[in-house]
Order: C-alpha cells, then sequence, then structure tokens
C-alpha cells in the first residue's frame, strides 16, 4: 500500500478524526486495510477487525480467530483531520493526515470497501413500552 506524503488544503471531503472514528467503529467489517508508512493489515476471509480505544488513543487489532495478527495504535491528538478519497470505485481512501513542519503526511491509512456516508439514526415519532 502506498502512503502519500503531499502538501494539501483542507478540501471537501474532511473530517475530524473523533468523528471519523466514530463512525469506523460501526463499520469495522467494511476495513480492507489499514496502514502506516511503516506497516500494513490486510483483511482476509478468515481474519476480522477490532476497534477499540487505550489510553487515549484508538487500537485497530486485526485477528484470526481469537488470535492477535497485528495491531496499530493511533495517537489520535496528532491526527490534524482525514482527508476522504472521493474518487473510489472498490476501495475508498481515508487519510490521517498530520501536519509536521508544515507538510501535511498521511500518517494512516485506511481503506475500505465504501464510501463515509453519515450514519443517519431515525428519531422515533413516539415513545413504545
Amino acid at each position: 500500500m502506498t502512503m502519500r506524503s503531499e502538501t494539501k488544503a483542507h478540501p471537501q471531503g474532511v473530517l475530524s478524526f473523533p468523528e471519523f472514528w466514530r463512525w469506523l467503529k460501526g463499520h469495522a467489517g467494511c476495513i480492507l486495510s489499514v496502514a502506516t508508512p511503516d506497516a500494513a493489515l490486510y483483511d482476509n476471509e478468515e481474519m476480522h477487525w477490532q476497534l477499540g480505544e487505550e489510553d487515549g488513543s484508538a487500537v485497530i487489532q486485526l485477528l484470526h480467530g481469537k488470535n492477535l495478527v497485528g495491531e496499530i495504535v493511533i495517537a489520535h491528538q496528532y491526527i490534524d483531520y482525514v482527508q476522504v478519497d472521493p474518487d473510489g470505485e472498490d476501495e475508498f481512501v481515508f487519510d490521517c493526515i498530520s501536519n509536521t513542519d508544515g507538510d501535511c503526511v498521511s500518517a494512516y491509512s485506511f481503506t475500505l470497501a465504501h464510501a463515509y456516508v453519515p450514519d443517519v439514526r431515525p428519531m422515533p415519532s413516539r415513545l413504545v413500552h
């Protein structure tokens, strides 16, 4: 997986990391890969993703049964925003951008099977007991 390293302005298709993380936790089964500049985890039919938090960091684990295959920990305070690639066809890329010394760098990259669509929770029309 190629990590992007380029300077970008904040165009449309930008999410805050907390907003992206909240949404991603409801779509863990849609993750195809998670990457850093140094490592990548890829989905497989026999594996599943587990997302959580530990000591204020976001934790992404890839498991085979109950065995941990790999783990990526994101110290989200260093993520300035998440850039959503609107041009996906079968894969949709979400780059977690960190502004380091004036350069915007993709510190983490998520590839999902579908685009970002904010979850809409229907409001009940009346209370039911």
